[in-house]
Order: structure tokens, then sequence, then C-alpha cells
């Protein structure tokens, strides 16, 4: 039988991380049990019960800062949060007793983790093990090497270099203790990221699924501009696509040719619909039952009864 130390370091050596092509392992789920590790050494975790206060909120974006490279993933602690229990040593809690994540869907956001759920509650082996300073330490070293392949006095340097951040993140903590009733407001920005980019474009993407249409389409983008249209990124995708027709009747018929033909990967039919639905607005009334296909089924079913 493994002694705790070495079960949950084989635990953390297989974390349920969701793997992009281009990009690799998703750096959420070590990210945030590197903040929950560093609340707990600073005394700020005293209980087995993690909840998504803004001190945890500002640990998790300085190692966030720290170790991932800018406009490669989009940094959000809702989704380890609420992820982590695919790992078997976390599980959701309210008024005391453990709940689905299931209930919070596939994209939560802070505000429904805070009011949906209390926190996370650590299994009782692990939450014992971490009361111990050494193991804990092992445990933050183990994350830091496996997944970003630096050291504690690593990351000890980059908050030094980025004190600035760091402690305005720690000090935000203190003038917002009621965190059910004050939402934390991030510091002004310029910066949009991809991901948000193309959401605005299809806001009917999830973060992921946006995330994966920016990995296909980043290596050959070539503007310093982000798109902001569905049809600059559906050129993009498919370059041989009927996009330099003006919409009407034949073009729908080029249109409805092309799509029946495809073997279209899911997340890329709310882009498909968006465009869809943008053509039909310019059409009239007679032309727009044409564009109302968003899948390549529809689309066959459409040509069918032409």
């Amino acid at each position: 039988m493994l002694d705790p130390l070495s079960k949950y370091i084989g635990i953390f050596n297989n974390l349920q991380c969701h793997r992009n092509p281009n990009s690799g392992l998703a750096p959420h789920t070590p990210i945030l049990l590197l903040a929950v590790l560093d609340e707990i050494k600073q005394g700020n975790i005293r209980d087995n019960f993690i909840a998504i206060t803004p001190g945890l909120i500002a640990s998790f974006r300085s190692y966030w800062r720290m170790l991932v490279p800018p406009n490669t993933w989009h940094g959000k602690i809702a989704y380890p949060f609420r992820f982590l229990v695919q790992d078997g040593f976390w599980e959701l809690v309210k008024d005391g007793v453990p709940i689905s994540a299931h209930s919070l869907g596939y994209n939560p956001t802070i505000r429904q983790l805070t009011t949906q759920v209390d926190g996370a509650r650590l299994a009782s082996d692990l939450w014992k093990l971490l009361q111990d300073h050494s193991a804990l330490s092992t445990l933050q070293s183990f994350l830091l090497k496996r997944y970003f392949n630096i050291s504690i006095a690593d990351t000890d340097t980059l908050i030094q270099h980025r004190s600035t951040d760091y402690e305005y993140e720690k000090l935000k903590g203190p003038k917002q203790n009621k965190f059910r009733e004050v939402e934390i407001k991030e510091a002004p920005s310029s910066y949009e990221s991809p991901v948000e980019a193309l959401r605005k474009v299809c806001p009917a993407w999830t973060e992921e699924q946006a995330d994966w249409v920016w990995q296909e389409i980043r290596a050959g983008w070539s503007d310093a501009k982000l798109p902001e249209d569905a049809m600059t990124i559906l050129k993009h995708l498919y370059p041989e696509g009927p996009w330099n027709i003006p919409a009407g009747r034949t073009h729908a018929a080029y249109w409805l040719l092309w799509l029946s033909e495809r073997a279209l990967p899911v997340h890329h039919l709310p882009l498909i619909k968006t465009q869809a639905q943008q053509w039909e607005a310019l059409v009239n009334n007679t032309e727009r039952s044409l564009y109302q296909a968003h899948t390549p089924d529809a689309a066959t079913t459409l040509l069918e009864q032409w």
C-alpha cells in the first residue's frame, strides 16, 4: 500500500487536463492546485474547505502570469474549480453536503460557483497530508516540475521580478472580504485575447471551442488585427468555400452544395450558423429559407426539396 505522499504524487502526475494539439496540456488544473497549496502554506486556508475568495483568485492569477505564455490559453479559475472533481480527491459542497458538478454545466462562471456552491473539499487523507509543510512543498515542487519544468526557486525569482503585479493582486483581497456581495474587478487593460475576440464573433462558442478554432487558424494568421467577422475566420478554415459571391439564390445553391459535401467538426457548426444567419438577413423573404440549413444533413435535405 502506498504512503499518502507517494499516492498523491502519482495522482498529480496524471491530472485530467484538456490537451490541445498545438498548445499541449491545459495549465488550469495544476495552477489551481498550486494556488490552493500556496494559500494553505500561507495560513489563508485553515480548514478543509476551499472557497473562491479574492485571495485564492489572486494566487491563481499570479501563478498564471508566471507560468503561462501569453496568447496561448485563457485563464479562468472557474474551469478547474469545477472539473477537478474528475481527479477523485476534490468535491464541491453546498451547505456542507457534496453536490454534483454537472449542475454547473460545462462552461461555469465565477458568479455561478459563488452562488450555486459554497466551495470545495479535499479528500481527508490529502488534507491531512497537506498539514505537513514538507509534504506540501514536495507536492508544489512536483507540480511545477511535471507541468512547467521549473523549480520553486524559479517561481520566487519570477514573483520578485513582477512584484508590483503580485502585491496588487494580494492587496485586492482584504478590500473585498465579502466576496458574494462585491464582484472582483480586473485591473484596466486594453488587451483582448484571441479567444475573447473569437467569442465576440460567434457568441455561441464556449471558450474551449473558441480556443480550438484559434489554434487551427493562428499558424496562418499574419494580420496583427484579430478576426472581427465570421467570414474572415471561415476563409482561413476553408479557403475554397463560397465566400466571394453575393448572397442570393445563386449563392445559396453553391452554399448548400458546399455545405452538404463537408464533414465539419462540431465546434465549427456555431460559426457556420452565424455566417448563414448574416446572409439570411441580406436576402428577400422568399430566399431566406435557403440559408436556414446550418449542418451538412440540413443542407442535403434543402437541396433535395429545391
